[in-house]
């Protein structure tokens, strides 16, 4: 880890093994002047706290991206019902993503060819679990699916 001083951004590269592809992982630390006494009982004068990141990507853009790519092979596929599953990797919760898959649906003709959205956030590596969130558009029904992820 380098050196750390206030105000400053660092940034660690830290190797982590996914699925599919390797992604950057952020981790956040706070440094303070004054010396905190943590859960511990140690004093340390780093604290990794649980905040929102100053990075935050526009979830909007990210979903337009997704259709933009997904929704032509869709239209190709033959079948009876068409399923689009979205990874969630970001820190928004299911319903911002679902909100902005509602609010970019207009650009999208095709939008109107898928029967189920799933959205899927694989926390397998923290929980051994991955959430499905599955949008049925027609009765128009949200459901959840925990699946556990053994070793």
């Amino acid at each position: 880890m380098p050196t750390l001083y206030k105000d400053r951004e660092f940034k660690v590269v830290i190797p982590v093994k996914l699925s599919r592809k390797d992604r950057t992982v952020r981790i956040f630390l706070e440094v303070r002047k004054e010396i905190e006494w943590n859960a511990e009982g140690s004093k340390s004068p780093i604290l990794p706290a649980v905040v929102t990141p100053p990075y935050k990507p526009d979830l909007v853009s990210l979903v337009r991206k997704a259709l933009q790519d997904k929704l032509p092979k869709l239209r190709e596929c033959k079948a009876d019902r068409r399923i689009l599953i979205l990874e969630n990797v970001t820190l928004d919760r299911d319903a911002s993503v679902h909100e902005a898959v509602c609010k970019v649906a207009s650009e999208f003709p095709d939008f109107l060819l898928v029967d189920e959205f799933v959205y899927a956030r694989d926390l397998s590596e923290l929980c051994g679990q991955t959430f499905f969130r599955i949008w049925d558009t027609n009765p128009n029904v949200m459901a959840l699916l925990v699946a556990l992820v053994g070793s």
